[in-house]
């Protein structure tokens, strides 16, 4: 018994040190015993203002009207009585006024008030405007007005910006003192104690006017809830540190040694506060955010980025050039609406939706500037060989002129330099290879298995002319046979490789629809039907992607859920 004496007494002190040195008491600090008939006290709670929501500090600033009432059939009398000699005798003095509006009329010394401590209570600023008034009647019951303006802080989620919609929390703890003091002297038996329970509430009251609740946050629905918990089963909970072995009273005991063999229901060491109710109840404040300033502002820049990049699918597919600018452009004014973006939310450790559709839309912009490159490259492939021949060719005649020794002692002579001198050469295969290794000439074979590669190589129909290949009888080729097709490329060549300073502006050549060949013909259907295939993939799926992001992160929050 003076173990449990000592816990109950210990948790008074710890609760009125609290209210003592605090900077600024609680506005529902109460004070006196219950009356026998006092077992239930009634909570009612208002919302007057919304006045803040600090999303960077994850606070929020509120007014609101508590409403508390409870059975006292003595306090009728006893204010009345003390309202009496206040007003008739002069030296009659009263240390608790029924009112802060009218002092020194009623008198409410002596009478019972329930008192709340606010949990998770930032502060109260100091010029808040202080406001309570008691109305006992005479059929025994009481009420308690008293006008709250406070700030307090919470967890939040932003997880579904911006259609997201949480619960302020407001909790407060009860203190009753019959739990801590035998009733038996003062009221003649034990108290059975005080039960809080809630009442009426509302999303707005005395507040007049039209206009939003708060800025970027509208109040839809309010609710209050109360609930009892072992005391000791928060330090069971939460204590991720145990007591110190020697601690004569431990919150967290390593074993039952440290409580004089005491264990609960579940076998474990009770701590100091188990056995002892804690009864709290939660306001709760649902607040919606106005998604309609954050989709013009972050989310409607976004989906134009994503508009205007499907602009690149009516230009040319041969306009690379262009279509990277814009991928590009594009590129640069979503990362400035991504700053405004990052502006508009808090960090926190998740991505939220409009975060998300802004890295899918990077995404967008690198699928479409890959897709630009590839289409390119399909479309003009024909060309794309014609250069890569005529670079094989212009190596094969470099390799002939250095083995000719014709770059010896500085000299820088044109390809077509490669064309003479050829002298006593024996063979064709000699004569294609000018002397260069197999490693060396790009595209030539070996003369025994290689004699379709070597006549594609040289001949380089595409670049440099084509016509009918002469062959002997026997269908192989000889030197002879070559010398004609070399002689035609020889003007050819000392055009293409003219020096600068001779070099004469090239004409254009303009490829009718008769003179297209089938490999440009294909080249143009096959990039053609991929860049529209490509529009369809990218622009459905970004679509998809989109309207998931949000469909699937928006609403309710339950911040508070076990």
């Amino acid at each position: 018994m003076r173990a449990r004496a000592l816990v109950v007494w210990c948790t008074a002190l710890l609760i009125v040190a609290r209210h003592g040195n605090a900077q600024m008491d609680s506005p529902l600090s109460g004070s006196g015993v219950p009356q026998l008939e006092t077992t239930h006290v009634y909570v009612s709670v208002y919302l007057d203002r919304l006045i803040n929501v600090d999303e960077d500090n994850y606070r929020w600033e509120a007014i609101h009207y508590f409403y508390l009432s409870w059975t006292d059939y003595t306090a009728w009398s006893l204010v009345s009585n003390q309202s009496i000699a206040l007003l008739t005798d002069p030296s009659s003095e009263c240390k608790f006024s029924c009112s802060n509006v009218a002092q020194n009329v009623l008198c409410c010394d002596n009478l019972y008030r329930p008192s709340f401590a606010f949990k998770n209570a930032y502060g109260f600023p100091q010029d808040r405007e202080a406001l309570y008034n008691l109305y006992p009647a005479e059929d025994g019951s009481v009420l308690w007005e008293v006008r709250v303006h406070g700030q307090y802080y919470q967890p939040m989620s932003f997880a579904n910006f911006p259609f997201d919609s949480f619960d302020l929390g407001l909790a407060l703890r009860f203190f009753d003192p019959t739990v801590l003091i035998d009733t038996t002297i003062l009221l003649g038996q034990p108290h059975p104690g005080v039960v809080v329970m809630p009442s009426s509430g509302g999303k707005r009251i005395y507040t007049v006017g039209l206009g939003d609740d708060a800025s970027s946050w509208a109040v839809v629905d309010v609710s209050i809830s109360s609930l009892i918990v072992d005391m000791g089963q928060w330090f069971r909970d939460y204590s991720d540190v145990k007591s110190d072995p020697d601690d004569p009273m431990p919150l967290a005991p390593v074993n039952s040694n440290q409580t004089g063999g005491v264990v609960g229901e579940d076998g474990e060491p009770v701590n100091v506060y188990t056995g002892i109710p804690d009864q709290l109840l939660a306001v709760n404040l649902r607040v919606e955010r106005f998604w309609r300033s954050s989709l013009i502002n972050a989310v409607l820049p976004v989906v134009l980025v994503f508009t205007l990049g499907m602009i690149v699918f009516f230009t040319d597919e041969r306009s690379l050039e262009t279509r990277l600018e814009i991928v590009v452009t594009l590129f640069l004014a979503l990362t400035a609406v991504q700053f405004v973006v990052v502006g508009r939310i808090p960090t926190s450790s998740y991505v939220v939706p409009t975060q998300q559709l802004v890295l899918t839309t990077y995404i967008y912009l690198f699928l479409l500037a890959t897709e630009s490159i590839v289409v390119y490259h399909i479309v003009c492939r024909h060309e794309k060989r014609l250069e890569a021949n005529k670079r094989n060719e212009a190596w094969r005649r470099y390799c002939k002129l250095r083995t000719q020794g014709k770059l010896e002692g500085g000299n820088n002579p044109t390809l077509a330099a490669s064309d003479s001198g050829f002298g006593g050469v024996s063979s064709a295969e000699e004569q294609l290879r000018g002397g260069c290794s197999d490693d060396e000439v790009v595209g030539l074979g070996s003369a025994a298995g290689s004699k379709q590669r070597h006549r594609s190589s040289f001949n380089c129909g595409p670049c440099f002319g084509s016509g009918p290949q002469p062959q002997a009888a026997n269908g192989e080729h000889t030197a002879a046979d070559f010398m004609p097709q070399v002689e035609q490329r020889k003007q050819p060549f000392k055009l293409f490789f003219r020096a600068p300073q001779q070099r004469s502006p090239p004409e254009r050549s303009v490829t009718t629809f008769r003179q297209m060949t089938a490999d440009e013909a294909f080249g143009q259907y096959v990039g053609h039907m991929v860049d529209n295939i490509s529009a369809a993939i990218l622009g459905v799926g970004y679509v998809i992607a989109a309207v998931l992001i949000f469909a699937l992160q928006n609403g309710y929050i339950d911040l508070f859920a076990d």
